[in-house]
């Protein structure tokens, strides 16, 4: 179940990277580019605060579970602040 959401979520953010856009787009350049790099450090933070549960996590979840979580939720958050960076601006 958790590898279709991740499956899922990871083709709705590839979906952003591959619309339909102007060939020099430089504000989608860098919304992209703003959007990949939170999402970077957002999701490594998370993996950082699971490695230090690891062992309370480890009754829920196993580690496999969490990779494709992240995974998921990495493409989820970059097509999001991608899509809030192109509304509000950044």
């Amino acid at each position: 179940m958790v590898s279709v959401i991740a499956l899922v979520l990871s083709i709705l953010s590839f979906s952003a990277l591959f619309h339909k856009k102007e060939n020099e787009d430089e504000m989608y350049k860098r919304h992209i580019g703003s959007a990949s790099n939170l999402t970077r450090g957002l999701i490594t933070l998370l993996l950082i605060i699971f490695g230090l549960l690891a062992s309370f996590l480890h009754k829920f979840f196993s580690m496999e579970q969490i990779m494709f979580f992240s995974a998921g939720l990495a493409g989820f958050l970059q097509g999001l602040l991608f899509n809030m960076f192109e509304r509000n601006g950044y």
